[in-house]
């Protein structure tokens, strides 16, 4: 039988960084939106959480034990995991608009092509420079 020791401390320091990082994949493209079901991103989220916690653990001072107290740590991980999000959603979607300003001034913009991933018509250097800021960000 496999017999995992798993402390208190260690349970609550992951679900407090699954909670970051679960809020940031729920809103960064390309995990966020219509593309990646819930199910996947949940388990995107339990997966990229998980060798996070140990630098957490040794990064944090005190790990939060009371119920009063973990409550208000899980609702600050969320809405640092929400803002990093909506930081990295604002900045790929920058890339994108200055590829689509390039459409227009270049007479590319009567291009179309369909964009999966926001369920809408893009043009062709708009999509480009989404893909290039996406591989970048990564």
């Amino acid at each position: 039988m496999l017999d995992i020791p798993v402390t208190t401390d260690q349970l609550i320091a992951y679900l407090l960084v699954l909670a970051r990082v679960g809020a940031w994949v729920w809103i960064t493209p390309p995990f966020g939106g219509r593309f990646l079901p819930a199910t996947e991103r949940t388990i995107v989220s339990l997966a990229f959480s998980l060798p996070m916690t140990k630098a957490a653990m040794s990064a944090s001072t005190v790990i939060p034990t009371g119920p009063v107290d973990i409550l208000i740590a899980f609702v600050m991980q969320v809405a640092i995991g929400v803002a990093m999000g909506l930081a990295c959603l604002t900045l790929i979607s920058a890339v994108a608009s200055a590829g689509s300003a390039i459409d227009v001034f270049g007479g590319f913009s009567l291009a179309q092509a369909f964009d999966p991933l926001q369920q809408q018509q893009n043009s062709v250097f708009s999509r480009l420079y989404q893909l290039l800021a996406g591989v970048l960000f990564w």
